[in-house]
């Protein structure tokens, strides 16, 4: 996603050392639209297919994955998603999450295949966040936003935060 010009028109990604400062920029050849540490302690950016507006990216939906150590790539997987994801998260497992806008959460296979769906109760669903227990959260452009204990097995916790977009996180405050 093209976010500067010229010397600052820069791709890839960052690994920022919080303790000392210094960063490494690697996959500098491609451009992301969203990134996420994964639950198996690897990294996953989804790749961003540019295209003229008003088009959206169509298919292949490509995330690479990555060695946070060695910033090493890892491998490629294609997601089978009918449309353009827009948040994704990965579990233990390597089971990838993701968003799409609708009013559905896809779960697929660490291989991209399309596991299932579902429909959380969540409206317009375009940000994503898992926590260290597998739990997961799902804000909308809507301000919706649901939270799973299991995702897809139990029913969810359903609440509005107001009229605009809801951007969901886990965090620790200790």
């Amino acid at each position: 996603m093209a976010t500067g010009t010229g010397a600052d028109l820069q791709q890839g990604l960052i690994r920022f050392d919080i303790t000392t400062g210094v960063f490494d920029r690697f996959a500098t050849n491609k451009d992301f639209i969203d990134v996420a540490a994964g639950q198996d302690g690897r990294i996953y950016a989804f790749e961003f297919t540019p295209v003229s507006l008003p088009a959206f990216p169509a298919p292949p939906y490509n995330v690479q994955v990555y060695n946070p150590v060695t910033m090493a790539f890892i491998r490629t997987v294609t997601l089978a998603s009918p449309e353009l994801p827009l948040a994704i998260v990965v579990n233990t497992q390597g089971l990838i999450y993701a968003v799409v806008g609708d009013n559905l959460i896809y779960e697929f296979a660490t291989d991209g295949t399309l596991l299932r769906t579902f429909s959380p109760g969540g409206v317009n669903l375009n940000d994503l966040d898992i926590s260290p227990a597998g739990q997961l959260i799902a804000g909308g452009s809507t301000g919706s936003v649901v939270v799973m204990n299991d995702p897809g097995h139990d029913l969810p916790i359903s609440f509005t935060v107001g009229n605009t977009q809801a951007f969901v996180a886990f965090g620790n405050l200790n």
